[in-house]
């Protein structure tokens, strides 16, 4: 999992982007080694054009979902990459 932290002293703000890859079958969560006051957004997805991420969040946690194209009902194995942007 990746870090990337901004601090804006014009208003004495941190936005943090941070990112990461979930490996494994199916539904997978990560905690954010650093936790979000407010989360903005969060997006994901699949390793190729068969597969399609989803995710859900937190201001502590990822849960991301790997679905195959043809079958929207099931998780399938294999990675999803995401990123979360939000502040501290």
């Amino acid at each position: 999992m990746h870090i990337l932290h901004f601090w804006a002293c014009f208003h004495n703000l941190s936005i943090y982007l941070q990112w990461g890859i979930n490996t494994g079958w199916g539904t997978q969560t990560k905690t954010f080694p650093i936790a979000f006051g407010t989360i903005f957004t969060a997006v994901s997805n699949g390793i190729n054009q068969w597969h399609t991420g989803q995710c859900n969040t937190s201001t502590t946690q990822i849960t991301t979902y790997c679905y195959h194209s043809d079958s929207p009902n099931n998780t399938e194995g294999g990675p999803v990459k995401w990123i979360a942007i939000g502040v501290g």
